[in-house]
């Protein structure tokens, strides 16, 4: 096992090397973008996911060895401390009118864009079938797609009396959160204090419900501090956010406010689970995803990895957030995704 990890630190090290070598070759000495460059990124098109990983390398080489690092980083067994009274967490998003096989859990979270366009038909079907599943608890939030539920764009349709429809849809036994809060009891007995948000950073989409400039920090100390469930449409900045539409003012809220669970979907092809402790290996990462590089910092990671594995006992526990992006509709690479459940 030794000798195994000694080959794994060799083969990073060369890797870092090299991604100094090519950055140079590409940028020149002061990493500034050139002309080859942007000839090169025409011709390197992403249309598959291998492609898009080929680009990230030749053109943000150190983002890349931060996520393969980011990849290897040691889960310390006291991350993975549940409460006597477990609750099982279903999560899903992105549906956009379609009804995914959905597994029993106590509760079912949904993390927005419940329509593909978000007129009352489709939004009332997609609750129709949300109150068919036998789950004691549902929440859900709205996405960027469900343009009735975000009353500021009104404005934008006046044919259409947006505030009636929207006083005409059947919840039934949902809780919809809108920048709001709610507190739930299981049949366990567990208490579980939920906060969620429709908002989701602008970058571009014709679908605008609850969007917000990408330069506007709408996040500032929003979120309850140490709540069991957070739930967004947006991802934060970094995690399972393949396509950069996370916000980085949520993830900034993330290290402040710490949730046990943060649900949330809007990158389709970020769909899957992280945990995020808060440490220096954490931030080094997050500050590389960022600033589209940084080679001090990735050395940083590279110096705590080899530090991580050469444990032998673990250290104290440590704050940590479980991170799901639960989108289940096609992205770019990936087809529809099974949903996810956890535990907490």
């Amino acid at each position: 096992m030794a000798i195994l990890n000694y080959i794994n630190y060799a083969s990073a090290t060369a890797a870092i090397v090299a991604t100094i070598i090519v950055r140079v070759l590409y940028h020149g000495i002061s990493f500034k973008p050139t002309r080859e460059s942007f000839l090169l990124k025409k011709l390197v098109r992403p249309v598959c996911r291998g492609q898009l990983l080929l680009r990230q390398y030749l053109f943000w080489p150190t983002v890349y060895l931060a996520r393969v690092l980011y990849a290897f980083q040691r889960q310390d067994p006291l991350l993975r401390i549940f409460k006597l009274d477990p609750v099982t967490v279903v999560c899903i998003s992105d549906t956009h009118n379609t009804y995914p096989e959905v597994p029993d859990g106590y509760v079912l979270v949904h993390a927005g864009d419940l329509s593909k366009s978000g007129t009352f038909e489709q939004i009332q079907e997609t609750l129709t079938w949300l109150n068919s599943l036998p789950h004691e608890h549902k929440i859900v939030v709205a996405g960027n797609h469900d343009i009735l539920l975000d009353p500021t764009l009104d404005i934008q349709n006046p044919n259409i009396d947006a505030e009636s429809l929207r006083a005409k849809l059947n919840w039934g036994n949902i809780i919809y959160l809108q920048d709001t809060a709610t507190d739930i009891t299981c049949s366990n007995g567990r208490k579980l204090k939920i906060y969620g948000s429709p908002k989701s950073k602008d970058f571009g989409s014709p679908n605008q419900a609850f969007q917000y400039p990408a330069s506007q920090d709408v996040w500032h100390r929003s979120i309850p501090s140490r709540a069991d469930i957070l739930v967004t449409h947006c991802p934060p900045r970094a995690h399972l956010d393949i396509l950069s539409v996370g916000c980085n003012y949520l993830l900034k809220e993330l290290w402040r406010a710490r949730p046990r669970l943060h649900v949330f979907g809007h990158c389709h092809d970020g769909h899957g689970t992280q945990q995020l402790p808060f440490d220096d290996f954490q931030n080094n990462y997050e500050q590389i995803v960022i600033n589209n590089g940084g080679i001090r910092r990735l050395l940083w990671m590279f110096e705590d990895l080899v530090r991580s594995w050469r444990k032998h006992q673990p250290g104290p526990p440590l704050p940590w957030t479980h991170l799901v992006n639960a989108a289940s509709a096609d992205g770019f690479f990936h087809k529809r995704k099974p949903v996810i459940k956890v535990v907490i």
